[in-house]
């Protein structure tokens, strides 16, 4: 048996390997505090045929709340901290301060005093900056307005995992199994992080063995498990927008994807038999709930 060290490998050399892999369980290292330009990065994501829109793209009001928060996370020491937060919104103005903590006596009461407060006017766009931070939130709303940041990199990594046809290995939030199908788009998503040099994809390769294939199968049938569960929660919240409907009905299209693919690797569809029964259930709800809300 070759050693697990053998087994890890660049994501792009995947089709060069000798061994005959189903796929591989897929990580991510990603930079702290990382920052890109909005236009570079999607013109990246863009030229590799990926999609940027889960990726929260940078508004007056997005950029306030993040320059506040790092102001304070930066001005903050132990005893004497800043915590930013939405103050008040209206069809007028949205307003976010920086609050100053500070431990008041040994009973450790804290007081809160209003320092720095950023309003955005709605009608004419104009943002004022007051009190002891103001300044500072100003030059980095200038950067926040312009960027994307390490937390809308996580997003769009997710979401390229997903459509990877990737699921969570044994319920786990940051390690997910790949099957080979998806190798080509997880490549390209290797590609941009190393050339914004935001961090790279992490992969092990999972050999096509019948102990493997039963960890798989398991990842399998858990995740999808759940993610029909949630529609069906979801089908029953529905009250009247059909629209929402179809967001359900396309996720469902989306599992029985991912069942072809799975079961494909797997040259094991009879195992896969009780998810196709939830997964007509879930048909018959969606046919049975447009019916009640058109008619």
């Amino acid at each position: 048996m070759s050693s697990l060290s053998s087994h890890i490998f660049d994501v792009s050399q995947f089709d060069k390997q000798e061994c005959d892999f189903l796929g591989g369980l897929c990580a991510w290292e990603l930079s702290n505090f990382w920052k890109g330009k909005v236009g570079e990065v999607q013109a990246a994501i863009t030229r590799e045929g990926l999609n940027y829109k889960s990726m929260v793209t940078p508004s007056p009001k997005i950029a306030i709340a993040r320059s506040a928060t790092h102001v304070a996370a930066t001005n903050s020491i132990p005893g004497n901290e800043y915590v930013a937060d939405k103050a008040g919104e209206d069809a007028n103005s949205y307003v976010y301060v920086i609050y100053n903590k500070r431990r008041e006596n040994k009973e450790k009461v804290l007081k809160f005093n209003c320092g720095t407060r950023i309003t955005f006017n709605k009608g004419n766009g104009e943002i004022t900056y007051e009190g002891d931070f103001a300044d500072e939130v100003k030059n980095m709303h200038e950067l926040f307005l312009t960027h994307y940041t390490d937390d809308d990199l996580r997003l769009f990594i997710r979401a390229t995992i997903i459509e990877s046809y990737g699921i969570k290995f044994r319920n786990s939030g940051a390690v997910y199994i790949i099957p080979k199908q998806g190798m080509d788009r997880l490549s390209k998503l290797d590609k941009i992080l190393k050339e914004f040099t935001a961090g790279h994809i992490i992969m092990l390769g999972v050999p096509a063995r019948s102990h493997e294939k039963g960890f798989i199968l398991d990842s399998f049938i858990s995740d999808l498990e759940s993610r029909i569960n949630d529609i069906q929660h979801k089908i029953g919240k529905v009250n009247k927008r059909s629209s929402a409907l179809k967001r359900q009905e396309k996720a469902l299209q989306e599992c029985e994807k991912l069942s072809k693919i799975y079961a494909d690797i797997l040259e094991d569809e009879a195992k896969l038999d009780d998810l196709k029964t939830k997964m007509s259930e879930a048909t018959n709800l969606i046919a049975k709930k447009m019916i009640e809300i058109t008619s």
